[in-house]
């Protein structure tokens, strides 16, 4: 049996979360489709993301940039930390933990790591007999960099290595990816270009190829508080994708969204106030029906707005501050002295500045 389970796994490949659910009931995999390898990927990077429908090429932003489009790394933005967990079924888990900061001169970057856990899977002998359990498990490390060149122009690269195990076999690689962005005022577009190494997942018995992908995306901010988006997901040897996604922004604070993400429709909300944010999604999938995402976003250091002064000012050549300052300042004038009236046309003044802080 334990032959057979790694013969399945082998030919399936180890994105397929139905065919590890239904394995202990069936005694060959040859009637499931596996996916494809690092799947699992795309299903735990942000809730916003995936409340969209995972169209997301055109508006990538934070460290959930590793995965959509790494060019959105190079925007400024409030820096980050973000945190996904999601209990599956029959003991599956996947969580993730990402952080993303961008600098005041034109680049950021971003860290994640992604973890999909599946314990307790039966495993039988010849007779049906239960003589243990397989233990599951696929790991993804990212790191990126963005960079933006011009105001409305971005480039960016991920790294990323994948490691898989099944029962005692296990294997890793690496690959990266590519994107770009372009801001046109109302209108974006991105493109990203994944797994360019075509890397593969050896193991003894068989191995799983990280399939190339190319995402082509647009956002559209239509008047009033609503962002439109669509992408166009090209998978080698594996599929072409249609996917669109709906954002309406009540305040600053909240908003609603909806998408397509191929094969069945999301939703999704979220909640920020001050330094912390909530993003929620549900999902839906043909076998395991539907699934409920939530990221914890925790925001530090300068505000949007403070970080696109910064980086202009830095541009023209000007000092700027990577963190806000606070400082109390006042003026004391030393001559004339209080309360000394004058008649002369011109007068001179001399005084002092007390407080902290640079003076710009």
């Amino acid at each position: 049996m334990k032959k057979l389970l790694r013969r399945c796994f082998l030919k399936a490949g180890m994105s397929g979360f139905a065919m590890v659910a239904m394995l202990p009931a069936f005694p060959s995999c040859e009637q499931f489709a596996g996916g494809y390898a690092g799947e699992f990927l795309e299903l735990g990077s942000g809730a916003r993301a995936l409340g969209m429908g995972r169209a997301y090429a055109a508006v990538a932003e934070g460290p959930g940039s590793l995965l959509w489009n790494p060019a959105g790394l190079g925007y400024p933005g409030r820096s980050e930390w973000a945190f996904n967990y999601v209990s599956l079924y029959e003991g599956a888990a996947l969580s993730e933990i990402a952080f993303g900061h961008s600098f005041v001169r034109p680049f950021g970057i971003g860290l994640s790591g992604i973890r999909f856990q599946h314990q307790g899977i039966p495993r039988r002998d010849d007779f049906n007999n239960e003589i243990g359990s397989v233990e599951v498990s696929q790991t993804g490390m990212l790191f990126g960099v963005g960079f933006q060149p011009v105001h409305n122009f971005t480039l960016g690269a991920t790294q990323k290595i994948i490691s898989q195990k099944i029962d005692d076999t296990s294997a890793s690689a690496w690959d990266m990816d590519v994107g770009m962005l372009a801001d046109l005022g109302r209108f974006r577009w991105g493109l990203e270009a994944q797994n360019l190494m075509n890397a593969k997942l050896v193991r003894d018995g068989g191995s799983d190829q990280l399939p190339r992908a190319y995402r082509i995306g647009g956002a559209l901010r239509l008047p009033g508080p609503l962002l439109a988006t669509a992408d166009l997901v090209r998978r080698e040897k594996v599929s072409t994708e249609y996917r669109a996604g709906l954002e309406y922004s009540f305040t600053r604070w909240a908003a609603l969204r909806a998408g397509w993400d191929g094969a069945f429709p999301t939703f999704g909300a979220s909640l920020s106030w001050k330094r912390t944010g909530i993003d929620y999604a549900v999902l839906m999938h043909d076998i395991l029906g539907p699934s409920h995402r939530f990221t914890l976003r925790l925001f530090f250091g300068p505000g949007l707005e403070k970080k696109q002064l910064a980086r202009a000012d830095w541009r023209e050549g000007k000092i700027a501050l990577a963190e806000a300052v606070k400082a109390e300042m006042r003026i004391v004038i030393s001559t004339p002295t209080d309360g000394h009236e004058t008649t002369a046309k011109r007068v001179s003044v001399s005084g002092r500045v007390d407080g902290s802080g640079p003076i710009l």
